[in-house]
């Protein structure tokens, strides 16, 4: 485990605190779909609170490359709610006016990558960041394999023990590290759309992992590497050389990479009607959506033997409650094994909350490719600049 200095390691009583966080939560009709991450940070924040210290909320939400960057002013609801006091800061100027003039409280700054420094990590912006606040303190687990200027380069602007991470991102590493010296057998199951984020995972896991359950639309992708029948189904070509040395390594490993043995088809992607078929027999006009019932008996019986299940990537589309069902079955078996349960990722936690069981997975992880990444041994730039 890596050893990071920890907010209580350093003095933050009465100083002013750059607490960078991942509120980076999904947003329908200027409402919070679910608090997760909110509620996250809280531990931290209260003791950050409670040392009288004056904090300064940094977050991302969504990108405006993409034209979805919302304000954060949308996040200040609920924390009125959860009866915490907030002032926003609309820009750098602001946020220095309020940290002069306001008693000890929360500033919540306007997103940060609405800043024309953060993503190009200009060296100004880190540093009118940096002269904000007296310390910084992270907790922004989810971005931290990300290199934007607020989490890799305005603390190394800040002296060691001026520099600490929160209390979710000591529990983020703790429970990782736990995966990588498992109780055995340990099973990962890996789905959702973007193999270039799980093929390291799975290489690092080969001859650690017992069993790798493949499933779509991450599934689909090793079989096109393979030339094998897809249809529609959504796969990633760029990642077809990779699948193949994956696949080829497995064999030769201790590790079973296990692959559906029939799927949930559509003609519409994620829309009724939905037929089973045989994995060999999906159609030029399918698109594949999920596992079928024979692999799920299958599946939910490997996840039995475990005692040990970490997951991510769901099968299906949450905008389309209807296509989770398979996603929902697999969680179910999780939860049934007995093991200790981790999934990590957006879409996987905002499954949990659908179908509100989020209380009965051992630990719930705030990062999606940050936690990927950090367990296919990958160094994190934004645990790094904690260290520098």
């Amino acid at each position: 485990m890596l050893s990071i200095p920890c907010v209580q390691d350093i003095d933050v009583a009465q100083t002013t605190v750059l607490f960078r966080v991942d509120l980076n939560v999904p947003i329908v009709d200027n409402q919070i779909e679910n608090d997760f991450r909110l509620r996250s940070i809280t531990k931290t924040l209260d003791y950050l609170i409670a040392q009288k210290a004056t904090v300064i909320l940094v977050t991302h939400m969504g990108d405006p490359k993409k034209n979805n960057a919302p304000s954060t002013r949308v996040l200040l609801t609920w924390f009125y709610k959860n009866g915490y006091s907030v002032v926003f800061a609309p820009d750098l100027d602001s946020a220095h006016a309020l940290c002069a003039n306001t008693p000890p409280g929360i500033i919540m700054l306007e997103n940060i990558r609405l800043f024309a420094g953060e993503q190009n990590n200009d060296p100004l912006f880190a540093q009118r960041l940096a002269d904000l606040a007296d310390c910084y303190v992270s907790d922004a687990f989810g971005a931290m394999h990300r290199t934007d200027s607020s989490l890799v380069t305005t603390p190394t602007l800040f002296a060691r023990g001026r520099k600490a991470a929160g209390f979710l991102v000591q529990a983020e590493i703790k429970q990782l590290d736990a995966l990588k010296h498992p109780e055995k057998p340990l099973t990962l199951v890996l789905g959702g759309a973007k193999p270039a984020t799980k093929i390291p995972l799975i290489k690092e896991f080969l001859n650690k992992a017992d069993y790798i359950l493949l499933c779509p639309a991450l599934v689909f992708s090793f079989l096109a590497a393979r030339h094998q029948q897809v249809g529609r189904s959504l796969i990633d070509r760029r990642a077809s050389t990779a699948c193949n040395d994956i696949l080829k390594q497995a064999e030769q490993s201790s590790t079973k990479v296990v692959m559906p043995i029939d799927y949930l088809v559509s003609d519409i992607l994620f829309k009724p009607p939905f037929r089973i078929v045989d994995a060999q027999k999906i159609g030029d006009q399918d698109f594949g959506l999920a596992i079928g019932p024979q692999t799920m008996r299958k599946y939910a019986f490997l996840l039995k033997q475990s005692k040990t299940i970490f997951l991510n990537g769901i099968m299906g589309d949450l905008a389309y409650k209807e296509s989770l069902d398979q996603t929902h079955s697999v969680l179910n078996a999780m939860i049934s094994s007995g093991a200790k349960t981790v999934v990590a990722g957006g879409d996987s936690v905002g499954a949990l909350y659908t179908f509100n069981l989020q209380d009965k997975i051992g630990y719930v992880s705030t990062g999606g490719g940050a936690a990927l990444a950090y367990l296919a041994g990958q160094e994190l730039p934004g645990l790094l600049a904690l260290l520098s």
